[in-house]
This record gives structure tokens, C-alpha cells and sequence, in this order.
């Protein structure tokens, strides 16, 4: 069952373990429904830090938000520029607000990009380069897929995980209701 496989990636790959998980049509589809779930009335910009993956702005703006540098209201931790999800200087606390930083900025949600943080990539949230035990940065949901996985670009499956039952839904119903499905023979493979 490719949920249970993504179960386990989540586990050996990013260290985590999620209650809901959604299989997407590649990691792309999966970013633009995670953003969408994280949405509401009061949300009007994403975050990213100084540099970013490229698709970010076209997805942002798919999602009818703005995207900033500073103080967004959905903060999108990206693994291409920074592959361990994790902003330096910056803890981040989840409050009953969301999460908040040292420096008092407050993210409503957190998404986490970690699509090129996989053995493919020499990269693992069991330690760093020099042996020293990494943590999971702080996020509402994570975003990966199987062709960064096991470098296999073309397959499209990706997925969107959370804990949070809510942000499952938001998110399942805009990819059964707005994104192709995953083909067959992309599932088999997988």
C-alpha cells in the first residue's frame, strides 16, 4: 500500500511519523494544495527565506496570495536552499497563535518542502556532516515525493502529511476536487 511506504519514508527519511497523509500528483501539486489547506479568511501572504526553489512565486500565486520575504502568514520552510527545513537563528515555538520566532514574528502555519531531503541528495535528519544528531524543524505540514526520493524525475507522486486533522481536509479536498490524479503505472512503480 503506497501510503504505508509513505509512512515509512516520512520515518526514515525526515524522522517523523503523521497520522493522515495524501498522495499527490507530484510535489508541486502537493505544495499548492498544502499552502491552500494552511489558508483562510485572515491569510494573505507566504513566506520564504532570501532564496528559493523557482516555482515557488507561480505556485504562491495559484494559491491567490502574495509572496513575501518577511513576515508572511504561512511560512514555506524549503529544502532546495535549505535542505535540513531549518531558518538559522531562527527557534521557532508552536503557540496556540501557531509558531512563533526568537525574534517575536508569527507564522499562522508552517509548511515544510523537503522534496531534496533524501540519501539521493546526501542528505538525512538523522545527523549532519560532522556526526552531530539534526531535528525536525517545527511545521504543520511536510511536502516530499518519490521521484526526489530515489531520483527518478518524471514519476509525479508525491505527498502532503500532517498530524492535524483539519489541515487533511482542507488539503484532500482541494486535490480531489482540483488536481489530476496519480497514474497507475506511477503507482506501481512506486
Amino acid at each position: 500500500d503506497l501510503i504505508k511506504e509513505v509512512g515509512y519514508l516520512n520515518r526514515e527519511l525526515h524522522g517523523c511519523n503523521y497520522r493522515y497523509t495524501i498522495i499527490t500528483n507530484g510535489a508541486t501539486n502537493g505544495l499548492l494544495a498544502a499552502i491552500i489547506a494552511c489558508k483562510d479568511n485572515k491569510t494573505s501572504s507566504v513566506q520564504t527565506g532570501k532564496e528559493y526553489f523557482s516555482f515557488y512565486p507561480g505556485i504562491i500565486a495559484q494559491s491567490n496570495l502574495r509572496h513575501v520575504k518577511k513576515k508572511g502568514d504561512i511560512l514555506l520552510l524549503d529544502s532546495p536552499s535549505n535542505p535540513r527545513g531549518d531558518i538559522k537563528g531562527v527557534d521557532l515555538k508552536r503557540t496556540q497563535k501557531g509558531f512563533v520566532s526568537e525574534k517575536n514574528d508569527t507564522y499562522k502555519s508552517i509548511v515544510w518542502d523537503a522534496c531534496y531531503h533524501s540519501p539521493v541528495f546526501g542528505l538525512s535528519m538523522k545527523e549532519d556532516d560532522d556526526g552531530i544528531p539534526l531535528t525536525v524543524p517545527a511545521h504543520d505540514l511536510i511536502v516530499s515525493s518519490m521521484s526526489k526520493s530515489f531520483g527518478l524525475p518524471g514519476l509525479r507522486v508525491g505527498w502532503v502529511s500532517t498530524n492535524e486533522k483539519g489541515l487533511y481536509d482542507k488539503a484532500l479536498n482541494y486535490v480531489t476536487h482540483n488536481l489530476c490524479g496519480v497514474s497507475a503505472y506511477s503507482q506501481d512503480i512506486a
